[in-house]
């Protein structure tokens, strides 16, 4: 083995400072050896890294470590050794962890030989392991350039990443519905299943706050839940996988940060027509008071396609009920609300509106008269059962 010339003070003691100027001239491939075999035997994360190119980083940061530590002027070439050091297993795809696993054993390795090398030079004394905890801040200091260097870099690949997903939904949105080049392109770069049912979903413009998409989208996958989200403009979209309609609405539960967001959702067989399923959560979203289902809101969402038609609806089938005085009219109003909340029977409404069934009778009839439509008859149903729906958008607007 070869022995580092100590230096000792005028006391005796070994030079931490000399000592580590020693060991970067005399013993640096050998502890670079000495790190490499305990780093490839301890952590998986590097089973797979290039020799040629982990032995050349190591020589650059163990070598940064020890000048520090001999407290000499840095090299510019080695001054960001550490950092691109930490750039380079970002790209690598190597866990931030494991990262800093490999500089734990660095300072194990030269904390070791600092000691051996004192120790056979015979000067170790009281002051020279107070003097140690230096050691240990060298490789610190390599630690903070690291992980400046590896966060820096997974932010700009994220960044990077986002941008390609963000580019393929767009040409998805573009030309999904007549390509399937494209549908099968974005669905790997999406990592969605190509041919899966999915929920399109539309968050109105200012509605959702900036943080809502990383909420959800955290949430969605740390359940398993492969979905894309995206901001497009002031309006969020999303395309979230759901194989069974009937865990559609407790998907709905999962949106925790768009409850009080107007927000639509609509259902689109592959991702082909997704481009379609936004158009139609869009048109769900509009009145809504928080994520609802375009399945359950036909109506509201068709009203809400076009205001102009869907006051002169309400206008022309409850127009009408004008002409009773109030508390009459509020009373016809309620009666119908409870006649298509429930099953449409006497009995079921002045159950639901605690009144008299020969009440509800007289108010049904007042309806009758006064509009030319019967609550009984199914097209006139639908047609009352419209104009409520788009009296009460009306009102929440």
């Amino acid at each position: 083995m070869c022995i580092v010339h100590t230096h000792r003070s005028g006391t005796g003691a070994v030079s931490l400072q000399l000592l580590a100027a020693g060991l970067r001239e005399e013993r640096l491939d050998e502890l670079v050896d000495e790190s490499m075999r305990r780093l490839l035997a301890d952590e998986p994360a590097y089973a797979r890294a290039d020799r040629a190119e982990l032995r050349v980083q190591m020589t650059r940061t163990i070598g940064l470590a020890l000048t520090r530590l001999a407290g000499r002027a840095i090299p510019a070439d080695l001054s960001s050794a550490a950092y691109e050091s930490g750039q380079l297993r970002a790209a690598q795809g190597i866990e931030l962890a494991a990262v800093l696993h490999s500089f734990r054993i660095d300072l194990r390795v030269l904390w070791q030989a600092v000691i051996h090398a004192a120790i056979e030079g015979g000067g170790a004394d009281h002051a020279f392991v107070e003097g140690l905890v230096e050691v240990w801040e060298a490789v610190e200091a390599n630690i903070a350039d690291v992980v400046d260097g590896y966060r820096d870099a997974a932010e700009r690949l994220a960044r990077g990443a986002e941008e390609v997903r963000a580019a393929a939904f767009d040409r998805l949105l573009e030309r999904g519905g007549h390509d399937g080049t494209v549908v099968v392109e974005a669905a790997r770069l999406l990592e969605l299943s190509p041919d899966a049912r999915h929920l399109c979903l539309v968050a109105r413009p200012g509605g959702a706050a900036p943080g809502a998409m990383n909420a959800v989208r955290a949430r969605l996958r740390r359940e398993g839940v492969r979905a894309h989200l995206q901001w497009a403009g002031a309006e969020l979209l999303g395309v979230i996988e759901v194989a069974d309609p009937d865990r559609d609405h407790e998907m709905l539960g999962r949106l925790i940060e768009l409850r009080d967001v107007p927000c639509g959702l609509a259902e689109a067989r592959g991702l082909g027509e997704v481009a379609r399923g936004l158009r139609l959560a869009r048109a769900a979203a509009r009145g809504a008071d928080g994520p609802r289902l375009l399945r359950g809101h036909w109506g509201s969402a068709a009203l809400a396609a076009d205001a102009e038609l869907a006051e002169s609806l309400v206008e022309t089938v409850l127009g009408p009920l004008d002409r009773l005085a109030e508390p009459a009219r509020t009373a016809v109003l309620e009666t119908l609300e409870a006649c298509f909340a429930g099953d449409g029977s006497v009995a079921d409404i002045a159950a639901r509106t605690f009144r008299h069934r020969n009440t509800v009778r007289r108010r049904l009839q007042d309806v009758v008269e006064l509009t030319g439509l019967d609550p009984r008859r199914p097209a006139d149903a639908a047609l009352l059962a419209l104009a409520l729906q788009g009296r009460a958008t009306a009102r929440r607007a």
